[in-house]
């Protein structure tokens, strides 16, 4: 349910990160769905450590770093499987 992804991602972005405030965590649970707790989890990583790899002032979270985040969780789940690895 979306109420509970919500609440996964409130739960798992500290309140100590920078940019956390203005994330619209109904859109990130709207754009979730589909996605178990582990899945929403990688999702972050993805999301923080994009933030991360900026300087200076542009190390604050941002809406774009969560949905991409999400994007490429939902494309890595859908691809499972479909590598070739004999070739």
């Amino acid at each position: 349910v979306k109420e509970a992804r919500k609440a996964m991602f409130s739960a798992m972005i500290s309140e100590k990160v920078p940019g956390r405030d203005f994330l619209d965590m109904d859109k990130l649970a709207e754009l979730s769905d589909g996605l178990s707790g582990g899945e929403i989890k990688n999702s972050i990583v993805i999301a923080l450590s994009a933030a991360v790899s900026r300087k200076g002032d542009l190390q604050k979270v941002s809406q774009k770093d969560f949905e991409e985040g999400i994007g490429s969780t939902k494309k890595a789940k859908k691809d499972v499987g479909r590598y070739d690895y004999d070739g």
